[in-house]
């Protein structure tokens, strides 16, 4: 009876093995999925929304100080791109 348990124990753990492998097989020869292109002034508002989300996210205490400044400042970067490319130069 030990033996068919222990049997049954390898082969249960044999089959884990394979499906994760497997899984991670598929997972990284899986075509990339491309993000829609949004235009300048959707994407603007989607990265206000973020930056008005997470300052009620530190506001509420699911985030400490560092990890609002952190996301806050990737979002203000972000922004300031967006920003860079809506202004039009001025001509001299």
């Amino acid at each position: 009876m030990l033996l068919v348990i222990l049997l049954a124990t390898l082969v249960l753990g044999i089959g884990c093995v394979m499906a994760v492998r497997l899984w991670e097989y598929v997972r990284d020869f899986r075509p990339a999925q491309v993000p829609p292109v949004l235009s300048h002034r959707r994407l603007r508002s989607r990265i206000e929304q973020d930056l008005d989300h997470l300052l009620l996210l530190y506001r509420q205490g699911l985030l400490d100080e560092i990890q609002y400044h952190r996301l806050a400042d990737e979002l203000i970067d972000q922004l300031a791109t967006v920003l860079e490319k809506e202004s039009v130069p001025a001509e001299v």
